[in-house]
């Protein structure tokens, strides 16, 4: 993987937390860069970039607090309505990326996975329960 798509997958990332790239701004650029989509893995505190040749690349999220954004913070109970919530928040700027974090995690969120070519977004469980956002057309 060349270092121009490295550095605009640790765009992406750093852009989000800063609040500098919205999610439409964000996949713009990886369908620039070329990419799949991308895992954000909330136990884990980082996000896999994917290329179509089966390439990624692993990006941490240091700037989010360990002991906030930990795997012990992660709600057990899922809740699809809540997800819905913090994203029609962060949709509308009502809250920002971090706080949309905070929130899926209250709702049980354990990570989240956008897959560009289906023109989606998955939010799953501790148990497996998923939540499917389509995104529009637009984005």
């Amino acid at each position: 993987m060349d270092q121009n798509t490295i550095a605009i997958f640790h765009e992406c990332s750093a852009g989000s937390i800063a609040e500098t790239l919205n999610f439409p701004g964000v996949l713009a650029k990886l369908v620039v860069a070329g990419a799949e989509g991308y895992h954000c893995d909330l136990y884990r505190r980082e996000k896999t970039y994917y290329l179509p040749d089966g390439s990624s690349h692993v990006e941490p999220e240091p700037e989010l607090d360990p002991h906030e954004f930990s795997g012990a913070h992660i709600a057990h109970r899922f809740s699809e309505e809540d997800i819905k919530a913090a994203l029609r928040a962060v949709q509308n700027g009502a809250a920002t990326y971090v706080q949309f974090l905070r929130r899926i995690m209250a709702a049980g969120c354990v990570g989240y996975t956008v897959n560009l070519p289906g023109r989606r977004a998955l939010y799953f469980s501790r148990r497996a329960e998923v939540y499917v956002e389509p995104f529009p057309a637009g984005n």
